[in-house]
């Protein structure tokens, strides 16, 4: 199975193009978010390696405080390197697992990976997609969508890989800067360059 990637920073629109792609294309998706979901529900592999690093962050019903794990990520560089440490061999596991109950096994999967380069798994993908918006747009969609601060935002982009070194590194780049009308036409462009 090829596998392409879409990836690009919070708030560039990645999950709605990745759900474009794969109508436009036909091909399956795993979405890099909802393997992360699945492990962190209680008693998964993430929740227990969780719980094992700082049981704090569980709430008093045993499930997890995003909030405050989110804020808590954000506010610390080097928790955030212990978890990612611990939770993407676990979040990449899920993915083979969803990718192989594909029945029958697709020619091609797309693959939505928010930190495909900060995991280092670029070799697995033979395209990778960055789905690119002005950091201020991100920010403010963050806001809309979100319900934080213009600093909440800021501090989110900030944490993860700049978008233009994404787009660099990418093998197509979709502009999601403007109307979805605008990103809708490079996307069945694109589905026609992939096929």
């Amino acid at each position: 199975m090829n596998l392409v990637g879409v990836t690009g920073v919070i708030g560039s629109g990645k999950s709605r193009v990745a759900r474009t792609l794969s109508l436009l294309t036909g091909w399956p998706g795993v979405s890099c978010d909802n393997a992360a979901a699945a492990i962190m529900a209680e008693g998964r592999s993430g929740w227990r390696a969780l719980r094992g690093l700082d049981p704090s962050f569980l709430a008093l019903g045993g499930e997890i405080d995003r909030a405050a794990l989110r804020q808590a990520i954000f506010a610390d560089p080097a928790l955030r390197t212990k978890l990612d440490a611990l939770l993407h061999p676990l979040v990449l596991l899920e993915i083979e697992k969803q990718l192989e109950a594909f029945s029958p096994q697709p020619s091609h999967a797309l693959v939505e990976v928010p930190l495909l380069f900060e995991a280092g798994w670029q070799d697995m993908f033979s395209v990778i997609i960055c789905v690119y918006a002005q950091p201020k747009t991100c920010r403010q969609r963050l806001v809309n969508r979100d319900g934080v601060s213009l600093q909440q935002a800021q501090q989110s982009l900030t944490a993860q890989m700049a978008i233009s070194v994404k787009a660099e590194l990418s093998d197509h780049v979709v502009d999601n800067s403007g109307s979805w009308g605008a990103t809708y036409i490079q996307l069945i462009h694109l589905s026609t360059i992939l096929a």
